[in-house]
């Protein structure tokens, strides 16, 4: 801040309904980097929801990943000092669909979820995203996954989320 005169003349402000237009966003070939609170195993993301109540506004996360070139989910694996995994069966809100996201990034390791069907990104993501804690858990969940195009085990989100 001490020197933002030096930056002033290459800075550009403009209206949302310029900067999150899908047009200029798609034609930049932007790369967006977007943060999230919790992703589940097969790359949707929740960036507004803690439990019931509210954290964040969803904002351009939607024009954004709908018209960047590459989107990457970037978040760190845990919250709760290790205690809760970021990354879960099933989430309770989702502002970003699995389709959208290209690949998610945490401090473990790099999850490219291109071309990949939902179990192949669901083995992607905690082979190579999850926490070393958290991750056996999640490997025994998909042991417990009915067969279909995006299978979902409630009883076992059930139990997985009481632990």
């Amino acid at each position: 801040m001490e020197n933002y005169l030096d930056y002033s003349g290459n800075i550009v402000l403009r209206p949302n309904y310029i900067t999150n237009s899908p047009e200029i966003i798609s034609g930049l070939g932007v790369i967006v980097l977007q943060q999230a609170i919790e992703i589940d195993i097969f790359g949707s993301a929740n960036v507004s929801h803690i439990r019931e109540n509210i954290y964040n506004g969803v904002g351009g996360s939607i024009d954004f990943c709908s018209s960047g070139k590459y989107v990457a989910i970037v978040m760190p694996s845990t919250a709760m000092n290790g205690k809760i995994s970021r990354i879960v069966p099933m989430l309770s809100c989702v502002d970003i669909p699995r389709m959208l996201v290209d690949f998610v990034v945490t401090e473990i390791g790099i999850a490219d979820l291109r071309w990949k069907d939902p179990r192949e990104r669901a083995v992607e993501i905690i082979k190579n995203c999850v926490h070393p804690n958290f991750k056996d858990s999640l490997l025994r969940y998909m042991n417990y996954l009915n067969a279909g195009h995006l299978p979902y085990n409630i009883n076992e989100i059930i139990k997985w989320n009481k632990n």
